[in-house]
Order: C-alpha cells, then sequence, then structure tokens
C-alpha cells in the first residue's frame, strides 16, 4: 500500500518538475503554468468527495490499484499534448482519477490498527507520500532536461505506474477478514462498548444517519477542514512555487533549484513520522502536536525567506526544516478526521476534508501566481506565513482533543 500511494503521489508532481522546461520549450507564460496547475487541485479536492462515498461502499484495495492504473494513463497520454487548454484538461483528469488514493489508504488503515498504534502506522503510510514527493523532482526533473526531453517525465513514470497498479490488485487486502482473520479484539471491544453505553438503537442505524451524524454534522469536521485548507495552501504552494523563487530571484538552474527543494520532500518524512509517533506519546493530543509543529512553521518559512539562496547546503536544510514543520500537520490533520468520524463514514469525511484542503491547494494556483506577479516574492512568502498563522487560530480551540475522547463517540 505504502509503495502504491508513492506512486500516486509522484503522478501528482510530475508536471511541477517539468514544467520549467516546458514552460522553454513550448514558449509558456507564468500566467499559463499557473492555469494548468490549479486543474489538478480543484478536480482533485471534487473527487475526494465523490470517491470517499465510493470507498466507503466498496473494497478499498481494488480501488486503490484501479486509480493508479488510470492517473499512469493520463501522465502517458498529457506527456503528448502541446496546447495549454488540453494540458490542464489532462492535469484536472489527472487529479479526478487520483481522488480515491487517500480515502481508500485510510480506511485500510482504520480497518488493520488499534487507536494506540495507529499514529505510528498511519505517520508510517503517510511517509510514502514524502518519499514519492521526494522522488518526484529527482526522477521528472532529470527526465524532463535529459536528451529524452520533457516528455519522458511524465510518460516514464505513468508507465512504471501502471503496471505497479497491477501487481498492486493482487497482494492487497482491504481489512483482515479478507485474510481469512477474524475481527481485531479492539474493534470487537467498540462494538460492546456502543451496545453497553447505547443500546440497540445504534446496531441499527443506517449509513445515511452516520453520515449526518458522524460527518455532516460533526463540527470538528469542519474545523479541521477550515485549518486543512490554510495547510494546504501553504503546502502546494511551497510545491509550487519555491523552485521557481529559486530560479528567479537568485537564478539557479533548473537542477540546482529542483536539488535545493528536494530538502522538503527529505525534511517531510521525518516530520510526518515524528508527528504520529509524537501524537501517540502525547496521549492521542494529536491538534496540540499539530499546533506546536505551525508554529515552528511560521519560524522556519521566515528563515528560509531572509536567508535563501546563499549555499546549495543551506537552503537544502533549511527546506528541509520546512517541510518537518509543514508534512506533520499535513499528516495529522487527516489522522485526526478520521478518528473524530463514524467509522462507518471514514471514507466520505476523509473526502470531505480532501475537498476543501484541495480548494486551499487550488488557491496556491493560479491566484498565487497573481500574488507574485503583482507583489513579488515577498508577496508570496507573506501569503504563506498569513496562512500558517490562521491555521494555529482554527485549531487553537482543539488544544485538548484526546484520539481516546474522540474514539468512544
Amino acid at each position: 500500500m505504502a509503495l502504491t500511494y508513492a506512486t500516486y503521489v509522484m503522478l501528482r508532481a510530475t508536471f511541477t518538475y517539468i514544467a520549467p522546461v516546458m514552460a522553454t520549450s513550448l514558449n509558456l507564460s507564468l500566467q499559463s503554468i499557473g492555469e494548468i496547475t490549479s486543474a489538478f487541485p480543484i478536480a482533485y479536492g471534487m473527487s475526494r468527495l465523490f470517491t470517499g462515498v465510493v470507498v466507503d461502499r466498496a473494497a478499498p484495495h481494488v480501488a486503490l490499484a484501479g486509480g493508479l492504473f488510470l492517473a499512469g494513463l493520463v501522465n502517458v497520454a498529457m506527456g503528448s499534448a502541446t496546447s495549454v487548454s488540453l494540458l490542464a484538461l489532462l492535469w484536472g483528469l489527472n487529479g479526478l482519477v487520483q481522488g480515491v488514493g487517500a480515502g481508500s489508504s485510510a480506511k485500510m488503515l482504520l480497518n488493520w490498527f488499534s487507536p494506540s498504534e495507529r499514529g505510528f502506522f498511519w505517520a508510517l503510510w503517510s511517509t510514502s507520500a514524502n518519499i514519492g514527493g521526494f522522488l518526484a523532482p529527482i526522477v521528472c526533473g532529470w527526465l524532463a532536461s535529459s536528451k529524452f526531453g520533457f516528455r519522458s517525465g511524465m510518460i516514464v513514470p505513468g508507465a512504471v505506474a501502471m503496471g505497479l497498479a497491477a501487481i498492486s490488485v493482487l497482494f492487497m487486502r482491504s481489512s483482515p477478514q479478507q485474510m481469512g482473520f477474524g475481527a481485531p479484539a479492539w474493534e470487537e471491544d467498540k462494538t460492546s462498548r456502543k451496545s453497553e453505553n447505547k443500546g440497540s438503537k445504534d446496531e441499527g442505524a443506517s449509513w445515511k444517519e452516520a453520515l449526518m451524524e458522524g460527518v455532516l454534522k460533526n463540527r470538528l469536521i469542519w474545523t479541521l477542514a477550515i485549518a486543512y485548507f490554510f495547510i494546504y495552501f501553504v503546502r502546494a504552494g511551497m510545491k509550487s512555487w519555491l523552485h521557481f523563487w529559486l530560479l528567479d530571484a537568485h537564478t539557479f538552474s533548473a537542477a540546482e533549484a529542483a536539488y535545493r527543494v528536494s530538502g522538503v520532500e527529505v525534511g517531510g518524512i521525518a516530520g510526518t513520522f515524528s508527528a504520529g509517533i509524537v501524537s501517540d506519546w502525547a496521549n492521542g493530543r494529536r491538534a496540540a502536536v499539530t499546533i506546536v509543529y505551525l508554529v515552528g512553521l511560521i519560524v522556519s518559512l521566515a528563515v528560509t525567506w531572509a536567508t535563501g539562496g546563499r549555499n546549495a547546503l543551506w537552503d537544502f536544510v533549511s527546506m528541509a526544516v520546512v517541510g518537518f514543520m509543514v508534512n506533520g500537520p499535513q499528516m495529522m490533520i487527516g489522522l485526526i478526521g478520521a478518528e473524530v468520524a463514524d467509522k462507518r463514514v471514514v471514507g466520505t469525511a476523509n473526502g470531505i476534508l480532501g475537498l476543501i484542503s484541495y480548494l486551499g491547494a487550488a488557491a496556491s494556483g493560479m491566484p498565487l501566481a497573481f500574488i507574485i506577479q503583482r507583489f513579488k516574492w515577498g508577496g508570496f512568502f507573506w501569503a504563506l506565513l498569513g496562512c500558517s498563522v490562521l491555521s494555529v487560530v482554527c485549531l487553537t480551540p482543539l488544544w485538548k482533543l484526546k484520539a481516546s475522547k474522540v474514539g468512544k463517540r
């Protein structure tokens, strides 16, 4: 599952890292790049919502593999496109077919692991996203700059993904029961508590009732969604524009910029993994851990802005710290959302969070491109810092929230 999801993430970043070479080869403006970039998060966010409902009603492991196959196919097709409109259409289609990935993975993680160990394994799975993100600038950037041309930066990863999808569907299973095991002990205990505390009415609650009470009327889900919007604006803005900042403000080559920016994903792996472990150690106070990381993000962004471009190692390290601080919260919001939602509609809850978060990511495309053109790179960093502060404001009321408490809902 981790390898499959890492490949999903790489396919989300192929365009980002071939864009500088493509822009030169096809004479595309910064505005055109922004238009194409914005197509993915809008489509992906919408897809996260609808595919979340599908995942709650279907086999997650089949959906996970199927989405990867289609994403690979779209990337191969995009490698042959030339016009801005077609590139934007295909990049948006990539977002649509990829939407099933996160919801399927979340459902499988909840099926396989208990609340006391979930922070660790959720973080372990989430690091696969960082690995995919780390490989994207190296693999796609190198292919785009090689003799094979920028198109190979999408065609090669897409073809590999299609092969991996066929293998994944054969080896993954959605739950222990599909492997022939019985229901996990912690799942049986949870059912027993519900029967003792709430009687038989909950046992017969319909999926629709679970959706209304566990997601749509759950104020915690919507608070988390707003915070997620700001976090994803920052995260996606960094991934889409930091290498352009290095190219434009500090006149590095595409390869040099890609090396420096890859520090974000290296740090992100450590940040994602550490946040899950620390939240387990903190007795499930995942929101409090998230706030601490966000404060660190504000500081590290300011330092990167003030000191960027001095030397390659410093840029790599400073961006690794930024990646550490932003990827922890990005992972934790999804985990908190899965824990506060009714288990029967985890995919849908994940989809709602995904929709709102990727609206934030969409705002980091063309709207952030406008900010950069109007206010230069200072406006870019002020926008990231402002959204980081707003995410802290949203999460502060949840400071005392514990996984053990929401798990008994």
